[in-house]
């Protein structure tokens, strides 16, 4: 992870407690996102690119089957940070009621993805970034490449080919996101829980309620660091009850210094 800048999180405060108290990151499954389209966005992306520049117009529609949202299809869980501290819209999109802007350790982090074989990257936003992707991770291959071997194939090694080509589509898809969230400045820890299975059963899959919705979710736990703390910093944002939030998080934490109050001039209340 060292080419990895400081992270954070923005959560609730049931969120900061869950993780100071569990000492796990909840991992969402990627069909069951806040935003419906999210999950099918890097998908039809994907396809794009495989229609235009690799001249395969069956092969990428017939990737929309991985449209349908099954957990039991695409196994892939995913936690999210975010570069920027402090920014007002992540304060508006996920604490609008109050809540922390939190920076897990590092070494933390990377012990979590060295024991859980998790990959950790940041989302692309830019076509020639998607572009790049589906070169490298998806197919592998130039557009050339391509062409000349998979025309040269038998069937049974085409076809390995496009399974291949799928599970890779519905593993890199997450890590794509529209342009007018770049300013997130997105990073994401992407799990697949079929592949990732422990002998003591630590991945194990639970589920939580919203409003309307059963989510599928697995809380990974954080690999202890000797004399370490979980949190390298805290900053508390934007409520009526700031000092009070501020006062609670410093003695949860066992460490002041750690803590601060967002100098965003917004009020919600």
């Amino acid at each position: 992870m060292e080419n990895i800048p400081h992270l954070y999180h923005y959560t609730s405060p049931d969120g900061l407690l869950g993780i100071a108290l569990s000492g796990s990151l909840w991992f969402t499954n990627v069909d069951y996102l806040n935003d419906l389209k999210e999950s099918t966005y890097g998908i039809h992306k994907i396809a794009e690119v495989l229609k235009a520049n690799y001249n395969s117009p069956t092969l990428a529609s017939d990737l929309m089957v991985l449209d349908a949202p099954s957990p039991s299809s695409r196994g892939i869980f995913t936690f999210s940070f975010t570069e920027e501290s402090d920014l007002l819209s992540q304060w508006r999109g996920y604490c609008p009621d109050g809540g922390f802007c939190i920076s897990i350790n590092h070494m933390y982090l990377k012990k979590m993805q060295e024991k859980f074989g998790i990959v950790f990257k940041k989302c692309i936003y830019s076509d020639s970034d998607i572009e790049a992707l589906v070169r490298t991770e998806i197919v592998g291959l130039t557009n050339q490449e391509f062409k000349t071997h998979y025309d040269q194939m038998g069937l049974s090694s085409s076809q390995d080919i496009r399974r291949k080509i799928f599970e890779k589509t519905a593993f890199y898809s997450p890590f794509i996101k529209h342009m007018k969230f770049a300013e997130e400045k997105e990073w994401r820890m992407i799990l697949r829980r079929d592949i990732n299975i422990t002998p003591n059963n630590e991945i194990v899959l639970r589920f939580r309620a919203t409003k309307n919705l059963i989510i599928p979710y697995i809380a990974l736990p954080l690999v202890p660091e000797r004399g370490g703390s979980i949190f390298s910093r805290i900053i508390v944002g934007p409520s009526a009850n700031m000092k009070l939030a501020g006062d609670a998080c410093r003695a949860l934490v066992m460490d002041p210094e750690k803590v601060s109050n967002s100098e965003i001039p917004y009020r919600n209340w």
